[in-house]
């Protein structure tokens, strides 16, 4: 007894209805309509941004339609073939997530070897620049030096006592030198110091989501605008219309009557 209790409770939940049906596409919103050519449900976002001028009336006045659907759905067991369908495809997306996640993890690692390519030929590039500057500098110190060391030799002979012997154009020519090798120091003292800026900030790209293009049920549905609709008996474009005056101004079959 209390089994057969069970069952009965169990075969009323099965086929007890929600009192109202959200949109698949637009959570907050509710199934209003029926779209015969898609034998589809739909929202009023979906009205306004879907199925261009088809034939639509209320979900009540398509419950035959919709209680046949479902009748063939079950008794030809078509579902078996759908859900089969649907099930080799979810099958078909996981390896297909394990390949794509394969193919980008091999082209993340290809490019950042590239990169650790450029990044030591720039350090080839940067040693080698370093060294050719500061042997450049080390070269022209070292002349400046031996400037400076023929200099002391070449003012050591001259002898203080006997200066108005020497000539005039000797002691200017040395005079000369000294004042060049001492402004030649004094530029090399006061040069800036050398360093060292790192550029850090670079990226080596982004995982993205590539679009089909395609504006079908699963697209986006922000992407379809502009969408024209049809009644039984009369056009109207969907954005010029409230929710209100799309009932009101629909056929015999879009009423004013409440779902």
């Amino acid at each position: 007894m209390a089994d057969d209790t069970f069952e009965h409770v169990e075969k009323q939940e099965i086929g007890k209805s929600p009192k109202t049906v959200r949109c698949r596409f637009h959570e907050t919103e509710e199934y209003q309509m029926f779209c015969k050519d898609c034998k589809d449900f739909l929202c009023f976002e979906c009205l306004e941004q879907l199925h261009n001028k088809h034939n639509l009336c209320r979900l009540k006045n398509a419950e035959e339609d919709i209680r046949k659907e479902m009748e063939a759905l079950v008794f030809d067991e078509n579902y078996v073939e759908q859900l089969t369908t649907l099930s080799d495809k979810l099958s078909e997306n996981k390896k297909k997530l394990v390949q794509d996640e394969e193919r980008l993890r091999y082209e993340i690692r290809n490019s950042v070897e590239q990169m650790k390519q450029q990044i030591n030929l720039s350090e080839e590039n940067l040693l080698s620049e370093l060294r050719n500057t500061f042997e450049s500098n080390q070269t022209t110190l070292q002349d400046h030096e031996t400037h400076v060391n023929t200099l002391q030799i070449e003012i050591s002979y001259v002898d203080v006592n006997k200066l108005h012997e020497h000539n005039l154009s000797h002691i200017i020519n040395i005079l000369s030198e000294m004042k060049l090798i001492s402004f030649k120091c004094d530029t090399i003292t006061n040069r800036p110091t050398p360093g060292f800026k790192p550029t850090m900030k670079f990226s080596i790209g982004n995982i993205v989501q590539e679009s089909k293009g395609k504006c079908g049920a699963g697209a986006s549905l922000s992407s379809c605008s502009n969408i024209s609709t049809q009644t039984d008996t009369e056009w109207f474009d969907s954005e010029d219309m409230g929710k209100e005056d799309l009932i009101e101004c629909s056929s015999d079959e879009v009423t004013d009557e409440k779902i």
